[in-house]
This record gives C-alpha cells, sequence and structure tokens, in this order.
C-alpha cells in the first residue's frame, strides 16, 4: 500500500491548503501604456501579503489617481522611481515590452495575458 502523495491530501482545497483571503491587499497586475507615452511613478511602500512569497510594491504614477500593485523586483526601495512604456530605461523594476529587451537581459516577471488595459 503506497502513501497518498500531496495533491491527494488537499482535496477540493481545505481551509488547511487555502490562502486567506481577508488578508489580500490587492490585485497585482502590470500597468499598460500608451504605444507613444511613457509612465513615471513613485515606489511608495513595500507591503506583505499573505499567501504570496513575494513582496507587493505599492506605485503612484503621476497623473494617475489610483494606486497600482505589482510584484516587488529584487533589490527594489521605497522612494524608487519606477517607469513603464516603449521609452522606459533598462533597470530593476521598469516594465518594457520583452521586444524592447536585449537577449540575455535578466527579467523577473512576464504578464500573463498582455492585451488587458489597466490605465483606460
Amino acid at each position: 500500500m503506497g502513501r497518498r502523495i500531496l495533491v491527494q491530501r488537499k482535496g477540493r482545497g481545505t481551509t488547511q491548503w487555502r490562502s486567506p483571503s481577508h488578508k489580500k491587499i490587492a490585485p497585482v497586475r502590470h500597468p499598460k501604456w500608451a504605444p507613444t507615452k511613457t509612465y513615471v511613478g513613485k515606489l511608495t511602500k513595500l507591503l506583505h501579503e499573505a499567501g504570496r512569497g513575494a513582496p507587493l510594491a505599492q506605485i503612484k504614477y503621476e497623473g494617475e489617481s489610483k494606486l497600482h500593485y505589482m510584484a516587488a523586483p529584487e533589490g527594489a526601495y521605497v522612494g524608487q522611481i519606477i517607469e513603464c512604456g516603449e521609452d522606459a530605461a533598462l533597470a530593476n523594476g521598469n516594465t518594457l515590452l520583452l521586444e524592447h529587451i536585449p537577449e540575455g537581459t535578466p527579467i523577473y516577471n512576464i504578464e500573463g495575458c498582455p492585451l488587458r488595459n489597466v490605465f483606460q
């Protein structure tokens, strides 16, 4: 008789195996941009969210009323300037299209559904 594997033990997801939803801060999304505009923002807070392996970075973009959240890159700090767009500099935490990132550059997060537009 073999042992039960972990997936079988989890079953349909009892409270022992679920992430506590009441401790969620916000959904994490990459900001999308207009083709000719580069958004500049400031990292205002680094937050811990239960059930997530990486800290969250709270970003306030210039000209935007709402706050955006993204998975914080390694080496991120409060007060860091974050750029998002085609003309963004190649720096830690900036968001660029894959076609604008040179080969061999380390990347840390890729958007699964790039057609969604958060800014509009």
